[in-house]
């Protein structure tokens, strides 16, 4: 049985075992944590849980932000309700009804009571009103504040139901986390990939610096806060509405205290919260820059599993008219850093089953059948650090007939269970940020979008930086190849696909692009400039 390199990421000393015993199979979530996932629209919800995390963390103690993780305990956090407030702008049918009405100020005060407590919930709890009037000019100035706010709304589509809308998040009292129809926390649309993101950002080694900047970034949207404030009554802006975490809900697990992951995305981050935008620009950001390096962290992972180092190739079509050997070369990466999951999972789970404990299981002198219920009942358990794996088995269920089949089942288990859970990480995250792409094909490849792009020169260059410079440095810290230099020095990539010329092509599409997005400037001398426009201006 093949015995795997153990790559400093999964050294013993740096990873975490689990405070619970899971429901279920327990093998994604030890490699790459609980609970990433991929769904539709990911991007803005992991983005917003993220912030709930940090505005309730802190509300709790500014002095404690991003002190959390470091030592391997869960995650604990309380983040906002605002039943009321999401009520008044997502669940307020009738206000419109109100809009053509002609009544005296005080009639329609009185109408728009009276139907607002039919939708309101929960029916027990409608609060009085009264309030509200002094904080307005009329009910027509207060029905254009709410009309306001329902126009800052992140996700237009009404049928999505009131309690998982949200608004863009000009201030604290908009950071609030998703909720079932119970009206509780639910990980449905947060699918805990922001509290991750916090964990992620929490062990790296500038978390006091982002401190600074959050609390920064925070204390700045006070001022547009006061929108949200209006709205509610004085007690429930000294006391905001928060949300218990449920008796059932499992915190969010990371299992590595340290990864090359980590300080490579909180430098981006700090990159940003460094230029001083204006959140609205910050945040636009901030989002797809969180999944693409939810990607890396998932392909780093994975390949450290396998004993490899660092990233794989990114090799990065601008898109071209017709396939040539840089499109080739697109899709064989994605394709190769895409099975980089499903073999990990592969390899460890076979060089688990080789595991002492287990060996003395299959070599005892009992029965096939007695076999694998010791084994059953030995995966029954919460992971450690030292036993990574848990498969919690139905006690009526019997996993095969002898340890072979036990194993033939555990790894097709854990391999559909890759499937439906992670698997869609790389893929789904890297369309969210602009990265992969199936434009002018049928498969998936890597073919950044312009978004993409300018992400990358906002986040990564001071002023401005020659183009060579900025290619060698998206390769050395990403592993994003572009141009035909970056492609010699990869590996991943064949002999037969790095021929100078299509690359060289592939570079000058890309500064057509950049140049029409005023990101790049080409001077008479022939060299190219990469500028960051808001670098320019903060100057």
């Amino acid at each position: 049985m093949k015995t795997l390199e153990i790559h400093a990421i999964l050294g013993s000393d740096n990873l975490l075992g689990y405070p619970q015993s899971p429901r279920g199979m327990w093998v994604d979530e030890a490699i790459w944590g609980h609970r990433i996932r991929s769904t539709s629209s990911i991007g803005n919800f992991q983005f917003l849980e993220f912030l709930s995390v940090v505005e309730s963390l802190f509300r709790q103690d500014p002095a404690a932000l991003f002190s959390h993780g470091s030592d391997g305990k869960a995650l604990t956090y309380e983040p906002r309700r605002s039943i009321l407030l999401r009520n008044l702008i997502f669940n307020n049918v009738a206000l419109n009804r109100m809009e053509s009405r002609s009544l005296p100020d005080e009639e329609k005060w009185s109408e728009w009571v009276e139907g607002f407590r039919a939708s309101f919930q929960p029916v027990d709890r409608f609060p009085d009103f009264a309030y509200l009037r002094p904080r307005f000019v009329g009910f027509d100035n207060f029905k254009e504040h709410i009309r306001l706010l329902q126009r800052l709304s992140l996700d237009p589509n009404t049928s999505i139901r009131w309690t998982s809308r949200f608004i863009f998040p000009i201030g604290m009292d908009a950071m609030f986390t998703d909720l079932g129809k119970d009206l509780t926390r639910e990980a449905v649309n947060f699918m805990r990939n922001g509290e991750i993101i916090y964990l992620m950002l929490s062990r790296s080694s500038v978390a006091a610096e982002l401190r600074s900047g959050f609390t920064k970034l925070l204390e700045a949207s006070k001022e547009k806060n006061k929108l949200l404030e209006k709205l509610l009554p004085d007690d429930e802006r000294n006391n905001p509405d928060i949300a218990k975490a449920g008796a059932g809900n499992m915190p969010a697990f990371l299992p590595y205290l340290s990864h090359p992951a980590y300080d490579r995305f909180a430098e981006d981050v700090l990159a940003l919260l460094a230029l001083d935008l204006p959140d609205q620009d910050c945040f636009q950001f901030l989002i797809p820059l969180f999944s693409f390096h939810l990607v890396l962290f998932y392909l780093e992972t994975a390949r450290a599993c396998t004993g490899k180092e660092g990233l794989g190739a990114i090799v990065c079509e601008i898109v071209a008219p017709r396939p040539d050997q840089v499109r080739q070369a697109s899709l064989e990466s994605f394709a190769g850093n895409d099975s980089e999951g499903i073999v990990a999972v592969e390899e460890l789970l076979t060089e688990f089953f080789g595991r002492e404990e287990i060996i003395q299981i299959t070599e005892a002198s009992i029965s096939p059948i007695d076999k694998v219920k010791e084994m059953a009942q030995l995966f029954n358990k919460a992971p450690t650090k030292s036993w990574r794996f848990c498969w919690n088995i139905d006690e009526h269920s019997t996993p095969g007939n002898c340890p072979e089949e036990f194993f033939r089942e555990f790894l097709n288990d854990a391999k559909l269970e890759f499937k439906n859970k992670s698997g869609e990480i790389h893929r789904g995250l890297g369309k969210e940020c602009g990265l992969v792409s199936r434009r002018g094909t049928r498969s998936l490849r890597y073919a950044p979008t312009d978004d993409f792009l300018r992400m990358l020169v906002v986040t990564r260059v001071r002023g401005r930086v020659e183009l060579s410079e900025f290619l060698v440095e998206l390769f050395a810290r990403y592993r994003l190849v572009i141009g035909h230099k970056e492609a010699l020095r990869s590996p991943e990539i064949q002999d037969s696909h790095k021929s100078e010329n299509p690359f060289r092509k592939n570079t000058d599409r890309l500064i057509r692009r950049m140049e029409s997005m005023g990101l790049a400037r080409r001077m008479s001398d022939g060299c190219t400039y990469v500028e960051n426009p808001f670098f320019e201006a903060e100057r």
